[in-house]
């Protein structure tokens, strides 16, 4: 038989991990920057477009006050891009910045010569990929006429510019000078780069994947599980439309503090219902209770009602990103749905690789036991992050 101090020990130990691994982790992708490449003959101009209120992650230490102006972060910026053309280096011979008040942004001009014609162009992306596993850089390219687009991030920090193949199309040629062609397109993603994005979001936005995790840990049937993420995606889908179409607003740190408490919310009440359908002595003997069976294959109206009103917040959250990088004037609806499907496809891909594996453990006589110490972590960690969000520590 299992004793209560053995209970204790699962719940521990479930706690340090959850923490340890969760507690100080980015929720959202924090920040997305955009870098424009424009081609010249042996010529490269970045311009690198970064939110104000992220540079000072780069350069470390305590968030300032206000905001210093682009200068103080100059010489990071710089060290944050490296050019390579046929594996030589590419020299910066000129820079300039500029804040972009409607945007909230520093713009930072990069021009670099290099010593021969662009052959093979290698780019190294340093800025935030190295701490913030969730950033995302948007980088266009602009050779002549031709468009290429990417998306860096940690796990992919350069980009290799075949400027060769593209030289040997027909009537394709590169201007003399660094000059800044009109762009070819729209200035925001293409539209099915959101789809992409989406998915991306979801898979790094961690209190999102809690929040399902915690639904699911005390909903084992499957049509109970289709009607709480149904309820979900039907509340985040009206917001994330309404929120990105400037329909609502809700200022960032209190959506982002409700999505922690929802983390809480949902695994409190996994811990009521572990406790209210399975008796003490039922837990330290580490088994299960008819009542609490019955629970977590079923489903309670107030569980989906809850969770389609926390959807709704979760929704704002999700808009948080298109509002930062733009929609595509001509693809506006497309773009949404597209990244809306993101969202979704990654949402679905984690409860089908969760749901097999709760339902095993399910089966375990201590199941009750474990329930009860995930979600006692879960609770946790959703207090760490709105503490934080809140600006309590």
């Amino acid at each position: 038989m299992r004793s209560t101090s053995s209970v204790a020990r699962t719940i521990w130990l479930a706690l340090v991990l959850l923490v340890a691994v969760f507690g100080r982790a980015e929720a959202h992708p924090s920040g997305v920057t955009a870098t424009d490449v424009y081609l010249g003959r042996d010529r490269v101009e970045l311009v690198y477009t970064v939110p104000v209120d992220e540079l000072w992650r780069v350069v470390g230490g305590e968030q300032p006050d206000a905001a210093p102006p682009p200068g103080e972060y100059a010489k990071a910026v710089r060290q944050g891009f490296a050019v390579e053309n046929g594996g030589a280096p590419c020299t910066l011979f000129a820079r300039d910045a500029a804040v972009l008040d409607d945007i909230g942004s520093y713009e930072y001009r990069l021009r670099y010569r290099c010593p021969r014609p662009l052959e093979t162009l290698r780019i190294d992306y340093g800025l935030f990929v190295g701490f913030d596993r969730a950033h995302r850089n948007l980088t266009r390219v602009y050779a002549g006429d031709q468009g290429l687009r990417a998306v860096l991030h940690h796990g992919r920090d350069s980009l290799d510019i075949p400027v060769a193949q593209l030289r040997a199309q027909p009537d394709f040629e590169l201007p003399s000078l660094p000059a800044r062609p009109e762009p070819p397109g729209s200035e925001t993603p293409d539209a099915d780069t959101f789809l992409v994005l989406g998915l991306e979001h979801i898979v790094t936005g961690y209190d999102h994947l809690l929040f399902l995790a915690g639904l699911i840990l005390v909903t084992l049937r499957f049509s109970a599980i289709a009607v709480l993420v149904t309820a979900f995606t039907v509340a985040h889908s009206i917001t994330l439309g309404l929120a990105t179409l400037g329909y609502i607003a809700v200022p960032a740190a209190l959506t982002e503090s409700l999505i922690a408490l929802s983390v809480s919310w949902v695994a409190v009440a996994n811990v009521v219902a572990v406790l209210r359908q399975v008796p003490p002595a039922a837990l330290r003997a580490g088994r299960s209770t008819a009542a609490f069976d019955a629970a977590v294959y079923g489903i309670r109206r107030a569980r989906w009602f809850l969770t389609f009103l926390f959807g709704l917040i979760h929704g704002v959250g999700f808009a948080g990103m298109l509002r930062e990088i733009g929609l595509p004037e001509e693809a506006t609806v497309t773009a949404l749905a597209l990244f809306n499907v993101g969202v979704e496809v990654g949402q679905l891909a984690a409860v089908a690789l969760a749901f097999p594996v709760l339902r095993l453990l399910a089966r375990q006589r201590g199941y009750p036991v474990l329930v009860l110490g995930l979600s006692a972590a879960l609770a946790v960690v959703g207090l760490v992050w709105f503490a934080e969000r809140a600006g309590w520590v």
